[in-house]
């Protein structure tokens, strides 16, 4: 009987790890694991854990990015936060009004992580650029 999870459909069985903990893989030697998020590769990314009181959560996310010298774009609530270098950029704007070739040059975005952006976990997530 062949065990498959969601997503995994064409990934082949490796091994059977212990207790019914099945490995499945479709790499070699030669590929490295690559996190991604809106199609860009990610640098890094920052939990910023849930502080007391409406939206202090996201306010401690901007001040964290802010002071790496970037800019942050207006809140647009479900969707992410775009953030680039405040001195090659004067304004961004909301992400629902991003072109997708524009989204390109975000160097990252605030998310929800798991909750809201007016109560619960913030997500930093910082692309690889140039």
């Amino acid at each position: 009987m062949k065990k498959l999870t969601p997503g995994l459909n064409n990934l082949k069985r490796n091994n059977q790890i212990s207790a019914g903990i099945t490995v499945y893989y479709n790499m070699n030697n030669n590929q490295t694991i690559t996190d991604t998020y809106m199609g860009r590769p990610v640098l890094k990314r920052q939990t910023v854990p849930a502080q007391e009181g409406d939206f202090q959560t996201y306010r401690m996310a901007e001040d964290i990015v802010k002071g790496q010298g970037h800019r942050t774009g207006s809140m647009c609530a479900p969707e992410p936060t775009g953030f680039a270098p405040a001195d090659e950029f004067d304004y961004i704007a909301k992400m629902r009004n991003i072109s997708p070739s524009e989204r390109m040059l975000l160097h990252g975005v605030i998310k929800t992580n798991g909750g809201d952006f007016r109560n619960g976990d913030l997500e930093i997530v910082y692309f690889q650029t140039k």
